[in-house]
């Protein structure tokens, strides 16, 4: 009996595991998407310049997005970029950020 238990509670904690991971990597994708970039009202002073620069408008056709070079490759250095993003949806949240103005002053 109690090896059933130990086998159930493997098999759902194995399952739980590849839910977890899917969900963490459409968590990931999601947050690397333009769309999900530019949700914030503090962020659309910047979608206006990008859609201005070469990022956007490039003779290839082919768009640069703000994850290229805003979120790291590798998965250490990945995660820590995730994590230090609260200040950004702090800022957001607060509205330290609301104004053109108060944006530029920010800036760095």
């Amino acid at each position: 009996m109690a090896q059933r238990i130990s086998l159930g509670l493997a098999i759902i904690i194995f399952f739980a595991g590849v839910i977890f991971t899917g969900l963490f990597n459409m968590g990931l994708s999601a947050t690397n998407e333009m769309a999900f970039c530019t949700s914030c009202h503090s962020m659309k002073v910047n979608l206006e310049e990008y859609k201005e620069t070469v990022h956007y408008k490039s003779a290839s056709g082919v768009r640069a997005v703000c994850a290229d070079c805003h979120v790291p490759k590798a998965f250490g250095p990945k995660m820590v970029a995730k994590v230090l993003a609260y200040k950004d949806v702090l800022h957001e949240i607060l509205g330290t950020l609301d104004t053109k103005e108060k944006y530029e002053s920010h800036r760095w």
